[in-house]
C-alpha cells in the first residue's frame, strides 16, 4: 500500500531522474553544437537589422558634423577647410585652430584617412566602409568612449549638432551589433 510519504519519495526521485537526463541532454548538445557557428538569423530579421543601420545608424554617419571629418575636408588640398591647406600639422588639435579654447574636444584629433570616407557614400556603402575598418566591438568602443562622437552631438556654439542625439545613437548602435551588424 503506497502512502504519502512513499508517493512523494517516488515523485522525488522521479523528478531527479528527469533533471538528470535534461542536464544530461544539454550537455550532449553544447558539446556537438559548433560554438564558431552562432545560429542563423531569419530573413526578415535580417532585414530589420538592415533597416536600423540605413534608417536609424546612416543619417548620422552622413551628417555634415560628421562627413566633415570623414572625407569632406581635405587638409592637403585645403578644401572645405576655411583656412586652406593645414598638412603640415600631425592633427587638428595642435594646429591651434581646433582647441578646447574654441569650443573643440580637449583631445588630439585629426581628419579621417581618405579610406573611411563617408562623403557621397549609400547606407550600403558607408556601412561597407565602415566594416572594413572596426569589428562590432571597436565600433561601440568608439561610441562609447570617443571624445569626437560625443561632441558631434553637443559641438556647442552655433555648430549645428548631429540629429537625434547621443543616447538615441548608442542604443541603435547597440541594437544594430546585437542584431549581427547586416548591410543594407
Amino acid at each position: 500500500m503506497l502512502t504519502i510519504r512513499s508517493l512523494l519519495r517516488t515523485a522525488l526521485a522521479g523528478a531527479v531522474c528527469l533533471g538528470v537526463v535534461g542536464l544530461a541532454v544539454v550537455m550532449l548538445e553544447s558539446q556537438t553544437a559548433d560554438p564558431q557557428r552562432p545560429s542563423t538569423p531569419s530573413p526578415s530579421a535580417i532585414k530589420e537589422n538592415q533597416a536600423i543601420f540605413a534608417q536609424k545608424l546612416y543619417p548620422v554617419f552622413s551628417h555634415a558634423r560628421c562627413t566633415n571629418c570623414h572625407g569632406r575636408v581635405n587638409l592637403v588640398t585645403g578644401a572645405n577647410h576655411a583656412t586652406g591647406p593645414a598638412a603640415q600639422f600631425s592633427n587638428c588639435a595642435t594646429s591651434g585652430c581646433h582647441t578646447p579654447k574654441e569650443g573643440f574636444p580637449p583631445k588630439e584629433w585629426q581628419v579621417a584617412p581618405e579610406s573611411m570616407s563617408m562623403v557621397g557614400k549609400d547606407a550600403r556603402e558607408a556601412c561597407a566602409t565602415l566594416k572594413r575598418h572596426v569589428t562590432a566591438e571597436q565600433f561601440l568602443g568608439l561610441v562609447q568612449s570617443d571624445e569626437l562622437i560625443h561632441w558631434a552631438f553637443n559641438p556647442g556654439g552655433t555648430r549645428i549638432p548631429v540629429p537625434r542625439g547621443y543616447a538615441d545613437f548608442l542604443r541603435n548602435s547597440v541594437e544594430w551589433v546585437k542584431g549581427g551588424g547586416h548591410c543594407p
